[in-house]
């Protein structure tokens, strides 16, 4: 997991070899550490339940990211930095409060969430259904 001086982030790297940390922005390689990631979950079904082990068994190696960078190779900067080159300029947006928008910003509003379903991004979130397999007693 990389950690940004400032803001502490983690953020952790795939265990190829092929991705590299950008080496300006960054510290060296260092190993995720066995006991910070053998922490107890709430819910285990069973021995053999990977998420015990997670993320050991997908990430174990990470780059600590030097100044405002972030990201997975330390090659963007951390939420809420411009990328001006130096990851200097910090972004500040006002809180808008939705009862108080006017008709334009309010379908501005609703146009923005629609796009959000459908547009390709760089974050992904990996889902399943949790249940597949299980069979009921009842």
């Amino acid at each position: 997991m990389r950690q940004c001086r400032e803001s502490r982030k983690s953020y952790l790297l795939p265990s190829s070899r092929s991705i590299r940390c950008r080496a300006v922005r960054r510290q060296p390689w260092a190993r995720l550490l066995r006991a910070y990631l053998d922490s107890e979950s709430e819910f285990v079904p069973s021995e053999t339940d990977i998420r015990k082990k997670w993320p050991i068994q997908y990430f174990n190696r990470t780059c600590k990211c030097n100044g405002n960078y972030g990201g997975f190779d330390c090659g963007e900067c951390s939420f809420g930095y411009n990328d001006g080159g130096a990851c200097e300029t910090k972004t500040v947006l006002p809180r808008v409060s939705v009862g108080a928008m006017d008709t334009n910003d309010w379908t501005d509003y609703r146009a923005a969430l629609r796009a959000v379903k459908d547009t390709p991004s760089r974050y992904m979130v990996a889902k399943s259904d949790f249940h597949r397999g299980y069979t009921s007693t009842e």
